[in-house]
């Protein structure tokens, strides 16, 4: 398991939270993902440093094929909790400085799922793809879903 700080609440508005995004290269993308979506997605008022964890299915004892209720559930007795929706774009725009990002791995964050364009929910999702571009990109927050790929999760520790 990874933990690292991510400070959040930089920007007050999704306009200046989605320039930050473009401004720095990252690429929004993906089936949900829209810029109305981003901007129906709850900022926090003020700075502040959120601590997160990465974890993997097998760190949570589980396997493929389980649902994100499944997820959920095994990090919660493990003392995890949603993460702010907002840590994916923050750890887009600070990975820089963090090293977060495997070139090629998924990072999704669990988080309450966001309404996205298309009216569902989704969870966001952040990659480093193997020529060095960060991606913003969505899943579907269907609780039902089987998670089938080797993607690990980012949480917040209880407290």
């Amino acid at each position: 398991m990874d933990t690292w700080d991510v400070k959040i609440g930089i920007y007050s508005t999704s306009d200046a939270l989605h320039r930050a995004l473009a401004d720095a290269g990252v690429k929004i993308t993906g089936v949900y993902l829209t810029t109305a979506s981003l901007a129906r997605m709850p900022l926090s008022p003020s700075e502040r440093t959120v601590s997160v964890a990465v974890v993997s299915l097998e760190e949570l004892g589980l396997q493929k094929g389980v649902t994100l209720s499944d997820i959920r559930d095994a990090a919660n007795k493990q003392g995890f909790d949603p993460c702010p929706a907002e840590v994916a774009a923050y750890l887009c725009l600070q990975d820089k400085d963090l090293r977060v990002l495997q070139p090629g791995k998924w990072l999704t964050i669990i988080s309450e799922p966001i309404l996205c364009g298309d009216g569902s929910l989704g969870l966001l999702c952040v990659e480093r793809d193997v020529q060095g571009v960060v991606w913003l990109n969505s899943y579907s927050g269907d609780p039902n879903r089987p998670w089938v790929d080797d993607d690990r999760f980012v949480f917040v520790p209880h407290g």
